[in-house]
């Protein structure tokens, strides 16, 4: 990059640089969660595996999330059951293994009205993030 100065008396001044620029134009694109798709029922007793495409070689936290209630629907209950960081690969491509779909209450063990919610955020060199969501029922039993 080379910048150019002209002062009013004509002096003529030129400056370059020669390393490398990296701009931040704000964040990136929202990575997507292919699978598992919205509202689509999983087995609670079996590791969940996510996939999603990003922009490539970018950083996506994957955090997976619950919300139900208990005591006859009378006290709500969430919080969050898996998180793990991945890489998207040269073509964009990720995977999330081995997430938890446990949920963490001394009062709760899970039933039928779960809701879990994956949200996979990208984050940029400069830490800006993007998400997108994807809810999961839990399949009953």
């Amino acid at each position: 990059m080379t910048a150019r100065y002209e002062a009013r008396d004509g002096t003529v001044v030129n400056t370059s640089l020669a390393a490398g620029l990296t701009v931040a134009a704000g964040p990136p694109p929202a990575p997507k969660i292919t699978s598992p798709t919205d509202s689509e029922y999983v087995d609670a007793t079996q590791p969940l595996t996510v996939k999603g495409r990003a922009v490539p070689g970018s950083s996506v936290r994957v955090v997976v999330s619950y919300e139900s209630k208990v005591l006859g629907g009378i006290l709500p209950v969430s919080g969050q059951s898996a998180t793990k960081d991945v890489v998207a690969d040269k073509n964009g491509d990720w995977l999330a293994d081995s997430l938890s779909l446990k949920v963490r209450s001394l009062l709760f063990g899970g039933s039928r009205d779960t809701v879990f919610t994956i949200t996979a955020t990208e984050l940029d060199a400069a830490g800006n993030p993007a998400s997108d969501n994807a809810k999961v029922m839990v399949r009953p039993g």
